[in-house]
């Protein structure tokens, strides 16, 4: 199985910044990859066809860079909070089109 999450780390920069922290979890959430970030990915990955290495990479960037002290949250505080509404708007994006209300 390919994990768009893969690519990610081709093109990261592994510094705290805003948007390639939301970009990220943007994608776990689209792979189902997305777990409570304050827990082990290896704990809660290793039950799907995410590689190790891959599950490395996801750990590493997520100690590194995702609760880095400089990454500012804004409104959805921390990491949880804008996996929730980055969800939350994805499953109305996705409701929207079955409805046919959305253009695509």
């Amino acid at each position: 199985m390919f994990y768009q999450t893969e690519r990610f780390f081709n093109l990261t920069s592994n510094k705290p910044c805003i948007h390639e922290a939301k970009c990220f979890i943007k994608m776990l959430v689209d792979d189902g990859l997305m777990y409570h970030l304050e827990d082990d990915a290896k704990d809660c990955l290793s039950d799907t066809a995410a590689s190790e290495e891959l599950i490395n990479n996801i750990q590493n960037y997520v100690n590194k860079v995702v609760f880095h002290d400089d990454i500012d949250w804004g409104l959805h505080e921390c990491p949880h909070g804008y996996a929730l509404f980055y969800a939350d708007v994805l499953q109305k994006r996705n409701e929207a089109y079955k409805r046919g209300f959305a253009n695509g």
